[in-house]
């Protein structure tokens, strides 16, 4: 994601539909009494070179993997294993510094869960809006609260969610969907949290001739719905991101149960956000929320 020195997400979050308003700047101060009346969300990000993997990203950081079977008994099982997971700095800051919203947040997705719910997306209109960072403070934010969670990437046109998480990508659903692996061979699950990971393909993995279908995505979609319970579906930007990517991820957006949209404003025109509403709308989605990313420029 693009990292800002300082930056402020709004969450207006209203049942059934979104409720917006005019991001209004302010101090960093009166900005602190705002977030218990309109939740906003503070956070004071890392410099850029903090978020971004670096190349030569260190083995420990994806150690600890195992490819032991767990025991049977569920839906399915989990064959690789994790001592524990690795949460990205942003993503820890923004629920240190917005730790009320990121609960109302979290609290949104448990009601949707139990509603029957479960698969809820994150997107935004292009790359560097900050779903990922979103997304996971939301995740950690569950897994606090001892629910049992797997965080998806579909990101297909940028996925990185294993780097974020420092976590080796051998495989993913894409994988699975093609029917070249199991689906308890993709899922890397945590040893000490309730986390799972299901990454959008491998570091390997061979280019496909075709597209999975419809049906492959479907399926592998309602077999993790039915084991975790919330998937967080980290979309970024590629729905909009044009060609083959577009298409597959909005394959996936057509199962969702609904989408929180991530603006940030500073990069983010409303009439683009607009054209992206409007791609939720064609694809059949529900919209939960809007989340807005700023930086106080004062």
């Amino acid at each position: 994601m693009t990292v800002l020195d300082q930056a402020f997400i709004k969450a207006y979050l209203r049942q059934g539909g979104v409720s917006r308003a005019e991001a209004e700047p302010s101090a960093p101060a009166q900005c602190a009494e705002d977030i218990v009346a309109t939740d906003v969300f503070h956070a004071e990000q890392a410099p850029p070179a903090a978020s971004e993997v670096p190349a030569d990203l260190p083995a420990a950081d994806s150690a600890g993997v195992s490819e032991e079977p767990l025991p049977s008994g569920g839906p399915f099982a989990p064959r690789l294993r994790i001592d524990t997971v690795s949460w990205p700095e942003p993503s820890r800051r923004l629920q240190h510094e917005a730790g009320q919203q990121i609960e109302h947040l979290a609290e949104a997705v448990l009601q949707a869960a139990e509603a029957g719910r479960k698969l809820i997306g994150v997107a935004g209109f292009s790359h560097g809006e900050g779903c990922t960072t979103v997304l996971l403070a939301v995740a950690r934010k569950l897994v606090q609260l001892d629910r049992n969670i797997l965080v998806l990437d579909a990101d297909v046109a940028r996925p990185r969610l294993a780097h974020q998480l420092g976590m080796a990508a051998e495989s993913g659903w894409l994988d699975v969907a093609l029917g070249r692996i199991d689906l308890e061979d993709a899922v890397t699950e945590s040893e000490t949290e309730s986390l799972a990971l299901l990454p959008y393909r491998g570091e390997t993995t061979e280019d496909a001739s075709e597209p999975p279908s419809v049906e492959a995505i479907d399926d592998t979609l309602d077999r993790v719905a039915g084991h975790y319970d919330v998937v967080l579906v980290d979309l970024g930007g590629s729905l909009t991101s044009g060609g083959e990517p577009s298409a597959l991820a909005g394959q996936v957006a057509e199962r969702i149960d609904s989408v929180l949209t991530v603006q940030n404003i500073r990069t983010t025109s409303h009439s683009h956000l607009a054209m992206l509403r409007q791609h939720f709308r064609r694809l059949g989605v529900a919209e939960t929320g809007v989340i807005e990313n700023f930086v106080d420029v004062t």
